[in-house]
């Protein structure tokens, strides 16, 4: 946005969790001035290997560096518990979103199960063809994977798939 005002609302943060983003320096929050948010969220959607969050009832578009690709609707507002979903919610396009944030969704949860050695061989071909398809849980866990690592990642993708 050539001789518009990017404010960084908020990036490097050591004191966030150990899983954010921002305490590793790998994510910003962010406005551009005379831009809309909606404007700033769909041009940070078109990045590779970046997570976009919108928050549509705040002040400012989330981005960050990540493997896979994602974008979220947060629509709590400051200071409140964070509220996923759809935003809006009464229109064909907001249908689409839906449902392309559900295929998003899958992937990076298959994706994430794979990574661990721990994608059962029909479980992705399954969720190709269906976005509502069930992630089986593995016959056998790796000898060197922890225990609580597996559990992170199999409770994650059971929420991912619970909020679709």
């Amino acid at each position: 946005y050539p001789g518009k005002v990017i404010e960084i609302i908020s990036g490097y943060r050591p004191d966030a969790r150990e899983t954010s983003r921002h305490h590793h320096g790998r994510a910003l929050d962010m406005r551009v001035n005379g831009i809309t948010r909606e404007k700033l969220r769909d041009y940070a959607r078109t990045f590779e290997k970046t997570g976009v969050g919108y928050y549509p009832n705040s002040y400012f578009v989330h981005m960050d560096v990540r493997d896979v690709k994602g974008f979220w609707i947060d629509r709590a507002g400051p200071g409140e518990a964070a509220d996923y979903g759809p935003w809006p919610l009464n229109n064909q396009v907001a249908k689409q979103e839906l449902d392309k944030q559900r295929q998003d969704v899958l992937k990076g949860a298959l994706a994430a199960v794979a990574k661990l050695g721990n994608a059962n061989s029909r479980a992705q071909p399954l969720a190709q063809a269906n976005p509502k398809a069930h992630v089986a849980e593995p016959e056998q866990e790796p000898d060197d994977m922890k225990q609580d690592e597996v559990a992170r990642v199999r409770a994650e993708a059971r929420r991912a798939l619970q909020d679709l």
